[in-house]
């Protein structure tokens, strides 16, 4: 079964829908900050206008001509009075600053350091009094300014503070959806499915839930069905074929001609390739259901090896090949914890292998090594094909195609069942030499 794993936190829902969510608030703070700015500025503009104006008008009603009167600047006040008598202008008082706008008659004229606003009156006796009146623009530019930081610093502040609280506050709301994930990915054939407990509040987590409790339901009551057909089926080929096994090899040869002979023998090989097949077959049907159920005990794997070298002696006899047993050092440990089971047919398998593809008059080995926390089973035979990839016959249906021999599942049968006993196999090929490595964890 597949691990849960878990995935870099830009990937995850929390993070796009606070990206998403965040997006959408930044467009809309956008458009309130943008009004907020424009408002207050035209607010600030109107009363710095307002204060011109009445400065102006005030200059202006205390300025006469007849007696020449002009009132005295106050703190921060600028302005220039002129008199027009229709034949010759003057200038009564002149105090602006060297950089003030030009102004024009009731216009507020706008500078960067300074603002301007002009007024007149017309005198009984024709003349004209025009005031310019200047005020410094900091106040309004420091206000302005001050604004503008305030907002607009705002705006990143509050998106981040925005996109960290809600992606904080998001995992607490998806927890339900993290259990949920931990316990579908604890779930498996070997075990007794337990269905998701169902949340209080009906949402679309419960929803989900129970589709999930559904689909698990369904695949348990398949399962069942599915392991009832295996053992049945276990039962209906195995049985005959054992039978026709056992027929096969009683019958009395000399009882029947050389032709005869020739023909039962051909059908006992027949008959146990069948049987093999339908082994095989049982064994990936149930890897692939994950319903095989794997005990751990204690075992000393180079016992086990001279147990399956011993029983395919005979075989090995037939095809002319010797066999050597090597153990480095040969005074240590082999203990290792796995189904011993499971690993006389992964041992059985490499060692059917080795004889029914090695070279006549070749030499199988096995090498077992202790290194560190493993313990190595190396298994070497000659042969007279070229592999071009050998860790690809670990595929199912599988082979090397020069060999018309075997299904293809034997290297995919043996490569699931040491991965259940937390092992490995590593196929390779060099100069003619096949090597089948199986790596188990030792016992100290």
């Amino acid at each position: 079964m597949k691990r849960y794993t878990t995935h870099p936190f830009y990937n995850s829902i929390r993070f796009r829908f606070g990206l998403l969510f965040n997006c959408l608030l930044l467009l809309f703070l956008s458009g309130i900050i943008f009004l907020v700015y424009s408002t207050t500025r035209k607010v600030l503009e109107k009363d710095f206008t307002r204060r011109l104006s009445s400065g102006a008008t005030a200059i202006l009603r205390k300025t006469d001509i007849n007696p020449v009167t002009i009132p005295i600047p106050q703190n921060g006040e600028y302005f220039l009075i002129t008199y027009d008598n229709k034949i010759l202008p003057d200038t009564l008082f002149n105090a602006l600053p060297p950089k003030a706008p030009n102004a024009e008659v009731h216009v507020v004229s706008k500078g960067k350091q300074w603002w301007s606003f002009k007024t007149i009156k017309e005198l009984e006796t024709g003349g004209i009094i025009s005031v310019v009146y200047t005020l410094s623009a900091a106040e309004y530019n420091s206000a302005l300014g001050w604004l503008k930081t305030l907002l607009f610093l705002y705006i990143p502040i509050a998106v981040i503070l925005s996109f960290i609280m809600g992606y904080f506050l998001s995992g607490i709301f998806l927890r339900p959806l993290n259990r949920m994930i931990a316990k579908t990915a604890k779930i498996d054939l070997a075990n007794d499915i337990k269905l998701l407990e169902e949340p209080v509040v009906k949402d679309e987590l419960y929803e989900l839930t129970d589709a999930i409790n559904r689909m698990l339901t369904r695949i348990e009551r398949q399962s069942q069905q599915q392991n009832a057909f295996f053992a049945s089926a276990s039962h209906e080929l195995r049985t005959p074929l054992a039978n026709m096994l056992t027929e096969l090899q009683t019958i009395d040869k000399t009882a029947v001609s050389g032709e005869m002979n020739q023909l039962v023998y051909n059908q006992i090989n027949e008959v146990k390739r069948l049987k093999g097949l339908v082994n095989n077959f049982l064994w990936m049907s149930q890897l692939k259901a994950d319903s095989i159920i794997t005990h751990k005990t204690k075992l000393d794997i180079a016992e086990l090896i001279v147990e399956i070298v011993e029983s395919f002696q005979p075989k090995a006899l037939e095809k002319r090949v010797g066999i050597k047993l090597i153990a480095e050092p040969p005074d240590a440990s082999f203990i290792v914890t796995g189904d011993k089971n499971q690993l006389a047919m992964v041992l059985s398998n490499l060692t059917e292998n080795a004889i029914k593809y090695g070279l006549a008059e070749s030499v199988i080995q096995f090498k077992i090594t202790v290194s560190g926390q493993f313990i190595s089973t190396k298994i070497t035979n000659v042969t007279d094909h070229i592999i071009a990839d050998a860790e690809s016959l670990k595929n199912e249906f599988t082979r090397v195609t020069a060999f018309d021999e075997g299904f293809g599942l034997g290297l995919w049968i043996a490569d699931q069942l040491l991965q259940k006993n937390r092992g490995l196999l590593l196929l390779s090929y060099e100069n003619a030499v096949f090597t089948a490595k199986i790596k188990l964890h030792l016992v100290q």
